[in-house]
């Protein structure tokens, strides 16, 4: 698919990133996930890629500007209409021991059950789907707080999956993974975006794994402020200097 052909599914028009509204870290940023795309979010340690996340997801508001989801402001969402919309997973190495793979990807159904909690054919088909889509089926039964990290990760994607949203956000999804695992996971969220249609963010310091692996790059630098573009774009403009200084990426 064309990049070009691809629908925004978030707009940030003007949007300025803080907590501090009269001393912002960025002003002035125009950026869009569009669907179908993988966006990796770089930066170095304390540049703001926390606040931008939470800033998206509705967690904070924005300093200035706005962020509009699907036509719609996010401050005119409520919390349930929003996490019907933007799927969030962490970073947590924190589980319940308690909880199945089932048990835990079921709990992304939650703003559909009715108020007792129950699930509905419907809700099982599409937990039996998220659990298929990554490869998870055969571990249905298996607590999470005994499978590998690689594994439990793929639970976490499973369960925004099972949100049935058309935007995942994700937290350094490839920390704590081995090599394979990094690369598995970036390569399944990228047949996610492409099959599904679904809007993939990311932050990670995996700069490698982000080049191969994203169709767009956003970098904040604290000092010349927020570049975006497709991977070729960044890279020609030495988007990554921020991070790496002059030292070869490859």
């Amino acid at each position: 698919m064309d990049l070009s052909d691809k629908h925004p599914v978030v707009e940030c028009r003007g949007l300025a990133l803080g907590y501090d509204r009269s001393v912002p870290l960025y002003r002035g940023l125009d950026l869009e996930l569009r669907r179908g795309e993988v966006v990796s979010l770089l930066g170095v340690n304390g540049s703001g890629k926390s606040t931008l996340i939470k800033t998206l997801c509705g967690f904070m508001a924005p300093a200035g500007g706005e962020v509009v989801i699907e036509g719609r402001p996010v401050s005119c969402y409520s919390r349930a209409e929003l996490a019907r919309i933007i799927g969030v997973v962490l970073t947590d190495r924190s589980v319940d021991g308690g909880l199945t793979v089932y048990d835990t990807v079921a709990l992304g159904r939650y703003q559909y059950t009715d108020f007792f909690g129950r699930l509905s054919d419907d809700d099982r088909a599409v937990i039996e789907e998220a659990l298929d889509e990554v490869g998870i089926a055969s571990k249905r039964d298996c607590y999470i707080a005994r499978m590998s990290d690689g594994e439990r990760q793929k639970v976490f994607i499973a369960k925004a999956l099972a949100q049935d949203c058309p935007v995942i956000v994700l937290d350094e999804p490839t920390a704590f993974l081995d090599a394979r695992a990094k690369i598995g996971t970036m390569k399944m969220l990228g047949d996610i975006a492409r099959n599904s249609g679904r809007a993939i963010l990311l932050s990670t310091h995996d700069l490698s794994l982000a080049v191969r692996f994203s169709d767009r790059l956003w970098v904040l630098d604290p000092e010349a402020g927020m570049l975006c573009g497709s991977v070729d774009e960044v890279l020609q403009r030495g988007g990554l200097r921020c991070i790496v200084g002059d030292e070869e990426l490859f």
